[in-house]
């Protein structure tokens, strides 16, 4: 779900020889995708409107940093209990709100990407969800902190809010005072990252604390129907 160029299926093929890879994405890089054969079907579109049509022929779902992205989430669940053989397994890897860092940093924190996110879940809840459809959790995992490399990406941010970026398509063309306004900016803002992100990695070994990072990761398997 949401393949974009599909270069994920590319690599995984290399992989997986024998699988079969189809993808489904809202623009037109998914069909260009197929074309080059780099997945075996393209689908354009919403999911929870052509899972009726894939109905249970689907071994593995993967939603690689799909579902914060999405308008309805609790339906994109339902899309693919439909579209998975039972056994079949769903993959989910999303923003983790509960992340330290991302409360530090706020409207900052990189993976906020407002208004691209439009949803953000915690483990548990999501876990909540897909028992509630039939899945049981198979795995859970949490991406190593990085605080540092948070709080670069925060400082860059803020040197947009600060000072915006001149190449924006609705900004005014940029005066010789805009341009130095940025680049001093810029400038400013990039000593004074290295020096916090330095301290934050710091802080981060001598609490000795066992903080979760930016992302996290679920696997969960489809139950088979109780038999007759």
């Amino acid at each position: 779900m949401g393949s974009g160029h599909a270069h994920f299926c590319l690599v995984a093929r290399e992989m997986f020889p024998g699988t079969s890879f189809e993808g489904l994405d809202l623009g037109s890089a998914i069909d260009d995708a197929a074309h080059r054969g780099w997945i075996d079907r393209s689908f354009r579109g919403m999911f929870p409107d052509v899972a009726p049509e894939l109905a249970g022929q689907f071994d593995v779902v993967s939603m690689h940093h799909y579902l914060e992205h999405t308008r309805e989430p609790a339906e994109e669940l339902d899309a693919a209990a439909t579209a998975l053989r039972p056994g079949g397994l769903l993959m989910i890897e999303v923003p983790n709100p509960d992340c330290p860092t991302g409360r530090t940093l706020g409207r900052y924190w990189m993976p906020w990407l407002q208004p691209q996110h439009q949803q953000f879940v915690s483990m548990d809840r999501l876990q909540q969800a897909l028992e509630e459809r039939g899945f049981t959790v198979l795995e859970r995992h949490t991406t190593k902190p990085t605080p540092g490399f948070d709080t670069v990406a925060a400082a860059w941010l803020l040197s947009g809010h600060l000072a915006p970026r001149l190449w924006m398509p609705w900004r005014r063309r940029p005066t010789a005072l805009d341009r130095a306004v940025r680049t001093g900016v810029v400038a400013a803002t990039v000593p004074a990252a290295v020096v916090a992100a330095v301290g934050m990695e710091v802080a981060s070994q001598v609490s000795g604390a066992q903080d979760t990072g930016s992302a996290f990761r679920m696997l969960a398997r489809l139950a088979a129907p109780a038999s007759a």
